[in-house]
């Protein structure tokens, strides 16, 4: 079942500096996301809190409509303009499949877990042959049996042989968050937000 898309906006107390732009996974919910980055507010970032529209078990949202999720975080983008962007697993899967082809305009990525492996459908080959330079921060899981680290690893290198700036961070856990994710979130941000040098 599908339902209109949505975007939770959490502003800063002053001008906002920045926007990340946050997708959940599968099976996940905007109320999971938004206590993972809404300490950001407190840095002036403005943080736009996604929702699929999707629906999945009660309470709970997919991706897995590309052509819907695509229309959305299309529609986001010319929303909010140029931003930063943020997914877990199924969410930063969709956010790399538009943003390396160039379907809007994106600053950087953090990819938290992305299903790299888990939707090989997902995924056509070719398509990155030309991707966008949008610098991408991943984040695996050394445990996660679900997207295991190597696929994403080798990804990573692929990009970074085309030119896009990458960088891996790497935690002792599974199909999650780290347990020290603020550190790695204002790390990872942080680097995506750094001119190249």
């Amino acid at each position: 079942m599908l339902i209109p898309p949505t975007l939770t906006i959490l502003e800063p107390d002053g001008p906002a500096c920045r926007t990340l732009v946050v997708l959940h996974g599968n099976d996940g919910s905007p109320g999971v996301m938004a206590p993972l980055y809404s300490a950001l507010t407190s840095t002036g970032w403005r943080v736009a809190v996604a929702c699929s529209g999707q629906a999945g078990p009660p309470g709970a949202f997919v991706w897995n409509d590309l052509d819907a999720s695509s229309a959305a975080l299309a529609q986001w983008a010319g929303q909010l303009g140029p931003a930063y962007w943020a997914g877990f697993s199924a969410g930063a899967y969709v956010a790399l499949r538009g943003a390396l082809q160039g379907h809007w305009p994106c600053l950087g990525l953090l990819a938290v877990v992305p299903s790299l492996p888990t939707h090989p459908a997902w995924w056509p080959q070719g398509w990155t042959e030309h991707p966008a330079r949008v610098p991408v921060a991943f984040v695996v899981g050394e445990q996660n049996d679900l997207t295991p680290p190597a696929p994403t690893r080798a990804f990573a290198a692929r990009l970074a042989g085309q030119g896009v700036r990458t960088r891996v961070w790497s935690h002792a856990g599974g199909h999650e968050h780290p347990a020290a994710w603020p550190d790695v979130r204002d790390e990872a941000l942080s680097w995506l937000a750094e001119p190249p040098g």
